[in-house]
Parts: C-alpha cells; structure tokens; sequence
C-alpha cells in the first residue's frame, strides 16, 4: 500500500499521475476496468486515464454522450455544503435508457459501476470503476475503500492541477524513496537511528537486511525498532504503515504540522 502512495505523490506534475491515481483506485476496489474524466468548468470534459477495452466508447462519452449520463447528474446534485465529493454504485439494470446501456454497458462487456465525482477549483473530476457480469456487484465495503483512499487522492489531483507544468524530483529509486519515508519519520519524534530502522522496516527491509545495510547488530536493529514503537506507541507493523500513510496525506493536502515546523527551525530536519 504505501510503495503505491509514495509512486502516486512521485507523479503529482507528471504525465503519469492520472494513470498512477486511476491504476491505485482500480486496485483498492478489485475492478476490471476504469475510466477517469475531468469536466472544466466552462469546457468540454476530458478523459485523463482509461483501461477500458472499447476506446470508441470513451470517445463517444466525452464527445457528448456524457450528457445522457444519469449517474453523472444525480451524483453531482449531492456535491454540496461541506461534501468535497460523493460515491455511488450502478448496475446496468437501472439504467432507464436502453441505448445508452447497450452503447457503454452491453457494448464494452462490463455491468457493475461504482462512481466518484469530486468538486476541485476549476471543475469536477468523474471516477468510475467497472465490473464485469462474472464479478460480484459493488457493496458498501467497496464504497467504504473508495471512501477512506479518495481524500488522498482528491488532494493529490489539487497538487497536480496547480503543479503539473513544474518539474519535480524523481523518488522512484530506492535510496530516495528511503530518503523520504526516514524524514516522515524523524518527524514524529524518532532518533536519527530509530528512523533508519522503522524507515526500512516500511520499505519491506527484513531484520538482517537492515542489519547489513546498516551495518549494525541483529540484536541492536530489534532494539531499536522496539524503542521506535514505544515513542509512536504503536505495536505492528500495519500501524507504521498508517502512521506514513497519514503523514503523507497531510503533506499533500498542505496541513502544518507543528513538529515539522519546530524540527526545521531547530535544525533538526532539513527541505
């Protein structure tokens, strides 16, 4: 999940966000083909990412099917007040207009729908996710992984949208990507050597890689790792996923952390 994460943030002002964003969506949800489209405020809309088989059928969307496209139109009626975006499921049985669901449903082999459409500053971004006859329908516990992973998302897209002409550094590799996930770490209050060990423990490092890489005892890396849990008063290894999950989220979505701040006027932490 988190190599996922840090690929998606890597690609914010890139040419393959979308397809990265689209591809951890499709994933977390378990559907077999996607389709992600932006509606500008004042423009024809646009598809930004798809798997789907029959490319005529995108083409023709956006071309101006989009405007027969109930589920578009009632999800985007519940987008108001606080709600940064809204989630529902289609089946092609309730689809009341029988060409439409031959031409996008019947057509292209897929039959389950699950839907996201989310307000950004200059328009809507329309996420949908198919299933095929053979696959079962989208359930609650399918719009609940929808829900806890889109505001991520959604804050990355901003990120996108504002920085897509600038040129960002590349984290791909295994030395920045540890560069990285350490400093989220040493943010939360851990060590210098607390945050080589957790920080490789996130990366899938077993406790004689990290031995090695670190050139340390086996002993002093299970030692380190258990005064690590102690300060983020954690137990697993699922919760220092969460905890790196968490910061990156708040990074993207441009939420001040008070730690962060006092590290970097201490010197304890540097850009």
């Amino acid at each position: 999940m988190l190599q996922r994460v840090t690929t998606i943030v890597d690609a914010i002002g890139k040419d393959v966000f979308c397809d990265s964003l689209s591809n951890f969506c499709e994933e977390t949800v378990n559907a077999a083909e996607v389709a992600l489209f932006y509606f500008p405020d004042n423009d024809n809309p646009s598809c930004l990412s798809t798997d789907v088989t029959v490319h005529e059928a995108v083409d023709e969307y956006v071309q101006g099917a989009y405007r027969r496209d109930t589920n578009l139109e009632r999800l985007s009626s519940r987008l108001a007040g606080q709600n940064e975006f809204v989630i529902g499921s289609l089946h092609m049985k309730h689809i009341n207009d029988p060409g439409y669901s031959k031409q996008f449903y019947k057509r292209t082999g897929v039959e389950k729908k699950l839907s996201v459409v989310a307000r950004i500053d200059t328009g809507l971004v329309y996420g949908n996710f198919y299933r095929r006859p053979d696959q079962p329908d989208f359930y609650k516990q399918d719009m609940n992984k929808l829900q806890v992973i889109w505001q991520f998302c959604l804050g990355c897209f901003r990120q996108h949208v504002r920085f897509a002409s600038i040129s960002v550094p590349n984290f791909t590799d295994r030395h920045a990507r540890l560069a990285v996930v350490r400093k989220l770490l040493h943010v939360e209050g851990l060590s210098e050597r607390e945050a080589d060990v957790t920080s490789r423990i996130v990366l899938g490092y077993s406790t004689t890689a990290i031995a090695l890489d670190l050139n340390i005892a086996e002993n002093t890396v299970s030692t380190l790792r258990r005064r690590a849990y102690e300060k983020l008063e954690i137990c697993s290894q699922n919760q220092l996923f969460e905890i790196c999950f968490r910061r990156i989220n708040d990074v993207v979505r441009g939420i001040p952390d008070q730690h962060y701040e006092r590290f970097l006027r201490e010197g304890k932490i540097s850009l």
